[in-house]
């Protein structure tokens, strides 16, 4: 493997088009992702040629408030994988992210993804937590009816941040919100209400039963929507997500993901069948000290 390695700029935005071309069935997200990675700061997109020919990109994203880093839009060109690519774009991002300052580079991708999680692995990453994860497409399956005594309420940062720092509906310290895994501190939870609404259910001695962030947005004219459902209660459980497939159904949504917390996760297999290439899908986190 040879090539020159560089930071790439928004010129190169047609070579990272053609790169991504065949990812995901032609619906991978960093095309649309790419142009925003410039502006600020807080990114580092790095690219590997041969020629003219964009052969691995990857993306280093900083989150300064944590003096962290996270390994992003990592991408092989198909004919040119298990060749080192990989490693040598989180190399780099490895010693960029040494030079800056930071303390810690994470790197999240699915267990599906074998290639994607040696590669971590042999570059000193350590897996550190991982939540089920699976899609789904219309027709959505048949569901129950929602309970009329149950009522999702909105809540904004400072409470969210209360409910994280005193209830135990999110075990542990890191927690999956679209594709991403997050901090329980208040400027991370502040980030995740920029883009994200937040809802809780309450028992009756006060405490949250039921935690689900959701967020919908448009990728090419498919709407595609997200959810984050954590509960202590299974018969809550079964509610919220008899509420979300409702929700797909009536804003004709035509791609879902769900990532589900650890007391959640083996509930839903009593609520729905799960797509047969999401059987035992988990999203992982990696992380490794600089």
């Amino acid at each position: 493997m040879s090539g020159e390695l560089r930071d790439l700029v928004l010129s190169d935005h047609p070579a990272v088009k053609e790169l991504c071309i065949g990812v995901w069935g032609g619906k991978d997200y960093i095309p649309h992702r790419f142009p925003k990675w410039f502006g600020d700061d807080l990114n580092h997109p790095f690219g590997v040629f041969q020629g003219d020919a964009l052969q691995a990109i990857g993306n280093l994203e900083i989150k300064p408030s944590n003096k962290t880093g996270w390994v992003k839009g990592l991408r092989v060109r198909e004919t040119q994988r298990r060749k080192g690519y990989a490693s040598r774009v989180i190399d780099h991002m490895i010693l960029r992210a040494k030079k800056i300052g930071l303390e810690t580079l994470r790197y999240a991708t699915s267990s599906k993804n074998v290639a994607s999680m040696k590669v971590a692995e042999n570059l000193g990453f350590t897996l550190v937590s991982d939540v089920r994860y699976f899609r789904l497409e219309p027709p959505f399956p048949p569901h129950p009816q929602p309970s009329p005594t149950i009522h999702p309420l909105r809540i904004d940062a400072e409470r969210l941040h209360g409910i994280l720092e005193t209830n135990d509906i999110i075990p542990g310290d890191n927690f999956a919100i679209r594709w991403e895994f997050h901090k329980k501190d208040i400027v991370s939870v502040k980030a995740i209400l920029e883009r994200e609404e937040a809802q809780v259910v309450f028992g009756d001695t006060g405490n949250a039963e039921s935690l689900t962030f959701f967020s919908s947005f448009d990728r090419d004219g498919q709407k595609i929507t997200v959810f984050s459902i954590f509960s202590t209660n299974r018969s809550v459980f079964v509610d919220i997500f008899s509420r979300a497939l409702d929700y797909l159904e009536t804003e004709k949504t035509e791609r879902a993901a769900f990532f589900l917390g650890p007391r959640v996760e083996q509930w839903v297999d009593y609520i729905i069948d799960i797509p047969k290439e999401f059987v035992g899908r988990r999203f992982l986190l990696y992380e490794k000290e600089l």
